[in-house]
């Protein structure tokens, strides 16, 4: 949607709208939600691409580096947790010691600008994306046109279990009048031959 309005008008950002939602229940639906929106994120990234840098020239550079960077985090992570300890021979704690001050830049803004009292899971979570929620990237990369939920169905993945039962369902009746019709036979061999 906000791709839409901002092919020819322009947006803000609200920062203190409150949104009820239903959050996961489980870890799988979690991930699988998380999944779901980093394809939703590349696809219409893509789609703004195309016509962003008609916008202001800060802002797109902005928006395509936004874009960029999280493309290329698991191979700048990559390269800095295993091919350089393996190359030089050498822990990678310059790397290490970004992510944490990384991470505590982030909370402490969200302790002092937004006053959360959960701030400190913000530091938490930098380091649990870098170990689990970025290596989805690269599935989405290679299966970004998928647009199922993944997590419960929409009216359409329905509608498409609803086709696919009605065939198994056809299918069933149809073996079992085969069936039905193959004893049919036997039994009445079985009779011919008394």
């Amino acid at each position: 949607m906000t791709n839409f309005i901002l092919r020819k008008h322009r947006t803000s950002y609200q920062d203190t709208a409150i949104c009820a939602t239903i959050v996961p229940n489980s870890y799988e639906v979690f991930l699988k939600q998380q999944m779901r929106w980093k394809r939703s994120w590349l696809r219409e990234s893509i789609n703004a691409s195309k016509f962003m840098w008609k916008k202001e020239p800060f802002m797109s550079l902005c928006f395509y580096m936004g874009v960029m960077v999280p493309i290329v985090a698991p191979m700048i992570v990559l390269y800095n947790l295993v091919y350089v300890p393996l190359a030089y021979r050498v822990f990678p704690w310059t790397f290490l010691l970004g992510m944490l001050l990384m991470s505590l830049m982030m909370s402490f803004a969200q302790k002092l600008l937004r006053k959360s009292t959960t701030w400190w899971y913000g530091m938490w979570f930098c380091f649990y994306y870098e170990a689990v929620l970025l290596w989805q990237m690269p599935v989405a990369w290679v299966t970004f046109w998928k647009s199922n939920w993944g997590t419960r169905p929409t009216p359409a993945d329905v509608k498409e279990e609803e086709k696919d039962k009605g065939k198994k369902e056809a299918k069933q009746s149809k073996r079992a009048a085969q069936d039905n019709k193959q004893h049919d036979a036997a039994e009445e061999k079985a009779e011919q031959k008394d």
